[in-house]
């Protein structure tokens, strides 16, 4: 009892002097004729979700320009979509329930394919924590676009290629990093083993500006795209290392790794 009044007199004085800070700060702006919370950050929406489930990730649709007011989450065997509003606020368009309650989905990413009849449409990829099936849902036609399986554990990131975004790489806890064509349900590639990390890999991305299709493969990469242009008409430009796939993995072995598809040509558009 002794320790738990000496802990709450602790905090009492703490929220006395920092309301003491306050008030101090304060009168000196009004002197200034300045208010409190001029120049400062302030928070304009507040979203509460299930209370159950943590929000694991959230991210902001940057593959498509006509639509980047859209917000993506995952908390639990569920995926949101919102729509920023221009007064601050969000507004709840579509939700996703997975089939088993028990699923937490712990990443997702926005992407899209390069398939005629669904290039340029909103795509979501959310990574399921337990089951290691990363599902791909078409927020157009609000189906589940492919389902993609073969990690042997829960996966904890996904990323979309920053040009090619149907282009997808996944970070598991079975040790390894995976990459995935969406439009083929394939895995192009399997990084782990002799170099691979030693225990989950957590966090993964791409580096920017690096094509994966080289000059001689960008006629109709994917069967929907043209020219220098990528699947949802970005400029793609000349770089050293077009061909080739380059991103870097982080794991709980401690360790950082930079790994490449140099080598291996058309590595890429064999899985098309």
């Amino acid at each position: 009892a002794r320790v738990r009044r000496s802990g709450r007199r602790a905090s009492a004085m703490y929220s006395r002097r920092k309301l003491k800070h306050w008030r101090r700060r304060k009168n000196e702006l009004e002197k200034m004729g300045m208010r409190y919370n001029e120049g400062r950050y302030k928070l304009s929406c507040v979203v509460r979700q299930d209370p159950a489930h943590h929000v694991y990730c959230c991210a902001l649709n940057t593959v498509h320009p006509a639509h980047a007011d859209k917000l993506a989450t995952t908390a639990g065997p569920r995926a949101y979509v919102y729509r920023l509003t221009p007064d601050g606020g969000v507004k709840l368009t579509q939700c996703y329930v997975d089939e088993d309650d028990e699923e937490d989905y712990f990443a997702c990413c926005w992407c899209s394919s390069a398939a005629r009849e669904t290039s340029g449409r909103p795509m979501l990829a959310v990574a399921g924590g337990y089951k290691g099936v990363v599902r791909v849902i078409d927020c157009v036609a609000r189906v589940v676009h492919v389902n993609l399986r073969g990690h042997g554990g829960g996966v904890n990131d996904v990323k979309a290629h920053p040009l090619r975004p149907h282009l997808l790489l996944t970070a598991s806890k079975d040790e390894s990093c995976r990459l995935w064509n969406l439009d083929s349900a394939v895995c192009v590639a399997v990084f782990a083993g002799e170099f691979g990390h030693r225990n989950e890999v957590l966090s993964v991305d791409f580096k920017p500006g690096v094509d994966p299709y080289d000059a001689s493969e960008r006629e109709e990469p994917g069967g929907g795209s043209s020219g220098g242009r990528n699947d949802v008409g970005h400029d793609v430009g000349k770089c050293p290392d077009d061909g080739d796939v380059v991103f870097v993995s982080g794991a709980m072995d401690n360790q950082i790794k930079v790994w490449s598809t140099r080598g291996y040509p058309g590595l890429v558009r064999k899985s098309d």
